[in-house]
């Protein structure tokens, strides 16, 4: 009983067996592939959109070194402090690493600033 003599399996490390793809076919000899002008103009604007983003991470790149850097020169790893739009900004910088993380959070001030003026919640404006 059992497999015929010579036969293999995942076990033994057989190799498993495809069956061959057929070639594509070829375009023919003063024939054109048909062209989609609604996915020509989808694919520049997608070519466009990537190389703006690439430029983008360089200028990124370029800010986040010279942050690093002022950070090294002024000998700190932490750094907290409030912006003009009173967005309070605390920069970190990673001990051993040339990485730096920058987060920002809305200060009590201007949360305050911001919500909106009217009648107190659970209470009904009359008419």
């Amino acid at each position: 009983m059992g497999r015929p003599k010579g036969s293999k399996n995942k076990a033994n490390g057989a190799a498993k067996v495809t069956a061959a793809k057929n070639p594509r076919q070829q375009t023919l000899a003063g024939m054109e592939d048909p062209t989609i002008d609604e996915i020509d103009s989808a694919a520049e604007a997608y070519v466009d959109a990537r190389e703006e983003r690439m430029a983008q991470t360089e200028i990124e790149k370029g800010a986040h070194d010279n942050l690093v850097a002022v950070m090294q020169k002024h000998g700190r790893t932490t750094y907290t402090y409030t912006n003009g739009n009173l967005d309070k900004l605390k920069v970190v910088l990673s001990p051993g690493h040339a990485k730096v993380s920058v987060r920002k959070k809305k200060t009590d001030q201007a949360v305050m600033e911001s919500a909106p003026v009217g009648e107190p919640e659970g209470e009904e404006a009359t008419e």
